[in-house]
Protein backbone atom coordinates (compact mmCIF):
# COMPACT_ATOMS: atom_id res chain seq x y z
CA UNK A 1 0.00 0.00 0.00
CA UNK A 2 2.88 2.37 0.79
CA UNK A 3 4.48 1.66 -2.58
CA UNK A 4 1.14 2.41 -4.24
CA UNK A 5 0.89 5.75 -2.42
CA UNK A 6 4.44 6.62 -3.47
CA UNK A 7 3.69 5.73 -7.08
CA UNK A 8 0.47 7.76 -6.96
CA UNK A 9 2.35 10.76 -5.60
CA UNK A 10 4.96 10.41 -8.30
CA UNK A 11 2.25 10.28 -10.99
CA UNK A 12 0.55 13.31 -9.44
CA UNK A 13 3.80 15.23 -9.43
CA UNK A 14 4.38 14.31 -13.04
CA UNK A 15 0.89 15.51 -13.99
CA UNK A 16 1.48 18.83 -12.19
CA UNK A 17 4.66 19.53 -14.06
CA UNK A 18 6.99 18.16 -11.40
CA UNK A 19 9.92 16.15 -12.55
CA UNK A 20 9.65 12.45 -11.98
CA UNK A 21 11.61 9.75 -13.60
CA UNK A 22 10.88 6.07 -13.75
CA UNK A 23 13.72 5.53 -11.30
CA UNK A 24 12.05 7.80 -8.70
CA UNK A 25 8.80 5.86 -8.99
CA UNK A 26 10.64 2.61 -8.55
CA UNK A 27 12.57 4.09 -5.61
CA UNK A 28 9.56 3.53 -3.35
CA UNK A 29 8.43 5.41 -0.26
CA UNK A 30 11.73 7.12 0.56
CA UNK A 31 11.80 8.81 -2.85
CA UNK A 32 8.17 9.92 -2.41
CA UNK A 33 9.01 11.47 0.97
CA UNK A 34 11.92 13.35 -0.62
CA UNK A 35 9.57 14.61 -3.34
CA UNK A 36 7.13 15.90 -0.73
CA UNK A 37 9.95 17.61 1.18
CA UNK A 38 11.14 19.35 -2.00
CA UNK A 39 7.62 20.64 -2.63
CA UNK A 40 7.29 21.84 0.98
CA UNK A 41 10.52 23.81 0.69
CA UNK A 42 9.17 25.97 -2.16
CA UNK A 43 8.37 29.50 -1.01
CA UNK A 44 4.65 30.08 -1.31
CA UNK A 45 3.10 33.57 -1.24
CA UNK A 46 1.56 34.47 2.09
CA UNK A 47 0.06 37.83 1.15
CA UNK A 48 -2.74 36.59 -1.08
CA UNK A 49 -5.83 38.82 -1.17
CA UNK A 50 -8.85 37.54 0.69
CA UNK A 51 -12.43 38.64 1.15
CA UNK A 52 -12.85 36.80 4.43
CA UNK A 53 -14.21 38.99 7.19
CA UNK A 54 -12.16 38.75 10.36
CA UNK A 55 -14.22 38.24 13.54
CA UNK A 56 -13.01 41.54 15.02
CA UNK A 57 -14.06 43.58 12.01
CA UNK A 58 -17.47 44.75 10.86
CA UNK A 59 -18.34 43.34 7.42
CA UNK A 60 -18.64 45.95 4.65
CA UNK A 61 -22.12 47.36 4.06
CA UNK A 62 -24.05 46.04 1.08
CA UNK A 63 -24.37 48.36 -1.91
CA UNK A 64 -27.07 50.94 -1.35
CA UNK A 65 -27.26 50.50 2.43
CA UNK A 66 -25.77 52.58 5.16
CA UNK A 67 -23.05 51.11 7.32
CA UNK A 68 -24.34 50.05 10.75
CA UNK A 69 -23.53 52.36 13.64
CA UNK A 70 -21.92 49.74 15.86
CA UNK A 71 -19.74 50.29 18.89
CA UNK A 72 -16.02 50.36 18.26
CA UNK A 73 -14.45 46.99 17.51
CA UNK A 74 -11.01 48.00 18.75
CA UNK A 75 -9.82 45.95 21.69
CA UNK A 76 -6.53 47.74 22.39
CA UNK A 77 -5.47 51.38 22.68
CA UNK A 78 -7.34 54.42 23.89
CA UNK A 79 -9.94 54.05 21.11
CA UNK A 80 -10.97 50.71 22.64
CA UNK A 81 -12.15 52.52 25.79
CA UNK A 82 -14.93 54.37 23.96
CA UNK A 83 -18.28 52.97 25.02
CA UNK A 84 -16.92 51.43 28.23
CA UNK A 85 -17.47 52.68 31.78
CA UNK A 86 -13.93 54.13 31.77
CA UNK A 87 -14.40 57.88 32.14
CA UNK A 88 -13.03 60.19 29.48
CA UNK A 89 -9.66 61.55 30.49
CA UNK A 90 -8.85 58.68 32.85
CA UNK A 91 -5.06 58.78 33.35
CA UNK A 92 -2.81 56.10 31.86
CA UNK A 93 0.96 55.86 32.30
CA UNK A 94 3.06 57.01 29.35
CA UNK A 95 3.66 54.11 26.96
CA UNK A 96 0.92 51.93 28.45
CA UNK A 97 -1.47 50.30 25.98
CA UNK A 98 -4.89 49.55 27.49
CA UNK A 99 -6.65 46.39 26.31
CA UNK A 100 -10.34 45.83 27.08
CA UNK A 101 -10.87 42.36 28.54
CA UNK A 102 -14.43 42.84 29.79
CA UNK A 103 -16.86 45.65 29.05
CA UNK A 104 -20.34 45.55 30.55
CA UNK A 105 -22.78 48.36 31.36
CA UNK A 106 -21.69 48.57 35.02
CA UNK A 107 -18.05 47.41 34.94
CA UNK A 108 -14.95 46.95 32.79
CA UNK A 109 -11.67 45.13 33.08
CA UNK A 110 -8.68 46.74 31.35
CA UNK A 111 -5.21 45.21 31.16
CA UNK A 112 -2.18 47.38 30.52
CA UNK A 113 0.81 46.39 28.44
CA UNK A 114 3.96 48.44 28.08
CA UNK A 115 4.23 49.35 31.76
CA UNK A 116 5.78 47.41 34.62
CA UNK A 117 3.76 46.63 37.74
CA UNK A 118 6.09 48.81 39.87
CA UNK A 119 5.74 51.76 37.47
CA UNK A 120 1.94 51.34 37.38
CA UNK A 121 1.75 51.36 41.20
CA UNK A 122 3.87 54.48 41.41
CA UNK A 123 1.91 56.24 38.67
CA UNK A 124 -1.57 55.49 40.02
CA UNK A 125 -0.69 56.32 43.63
CA UNK A 126 -0.03 59.88 42.40
CA UNK A 127 -2.24 60.25 39.32
CA UNK A 128 -5.59 59.06 40.66
CA UNK A 129 -5.71 61.37 43.73
CA UNK A 130 -4.63 64.22 41.45
CA UNK A 131 -7.50 63.31 39.07
CA UNK A 132 -10.10 63.44 41.86
CA UNK A 133 -10.15 59.84 43.07
CA UNK A 134 -9.93 59.10 46.80
CA UNK A 135 -7.49 56.39 47.94
CA UNK A 136 -9.36 53.76 50.01
CA UNK A 137 -6.97 50.91 50.72
CA UNK A 138 -3.99 48.82 49.75
CA UNK A 139 -3.82 45.05 50.12
CA UNK A 140 -2.56 41.96 48.45
CA UNK A 141 -1.39 38.41 48.74
CA UNK A 142 0.73 35.87 46.87
CA UNK A 143 2.98 38.62 45.53
CA UNK A 144 0.05 40.63 44.12
CA UNK A 145 -0.68 44.21 45.18
CA UNK A 146 -4.16 45.75 45.04
CA UNK A 147 -4.93 49.46 45.33
CA UNK A 148 -8.54 50.61 45.64
CA UNK A 149 -9.79 54.11 44.80
CA UNK A 150 -13.21 55.72 44.61
CA UNK A 151 -14.41 58.76 42.73
CA UNK A 152 -16.50 60.08 39.86
CA UNK A 153 -19.19 57.51 40.68
CA UNK A 154 -16.80 54.58 40.38
CA UNK A 155 -14.77 52.15 42.39
CA UNK A 156 -11.37 51.53 40.73
CA UNK A 157 -9.05 48.66 41.64
CA UNK A 158 -5.50 48.31 40.38
CA UNK A 159 -4.09 44.77 40.55
CA UNK A 160 -0.40 44.28 39.78
CA UNK A 161 2.03 41.39 39.82
CA UNK A 162 1.56 38.12 41.56
CA UNK A 163 3.37 34.85 41.88
CA UNK A 164 1.59 33.34 38.89
CA UNK A 165 1.61 36.46 36.71
CA UNK A 166 4.48 38.80 37.66
CA UNK A 167 3.84 41.19 34.72
CA UNK A 168 0.12 41.64 35.42
CA UNK A 169 -1.23 45.20 35.40
CA UNK A 170 -5.04 45.21 35.57
CA UNK A 171 -7.60 47.95 36.18
CA UNK A 172 -11.12 47.07 37.34
CA UNK A 173 -13.81 49.72 36.97
CA UNK A 174 -17.17 49.37 38.77
CA UNK A 175 -19.95 51.94 38.63
CA UNK A 176 -21.40 52.73 42.06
Amino acid sequence: MTAGAGAGLALLLGACGGSTSPSSVAGGPATAVEAVRSIASVDLPTDLPTDLALPSRTPPAAAGTAAPQAATTATAGVAALKGTVVSAGFPFPRGAVPTVSVSKPQHATISLQGVTPAAALQFYRQALPAAGYKFLQQGGSDGRTKLTFEGKGQNIQLLVGGDGSPDLVLLLFENL
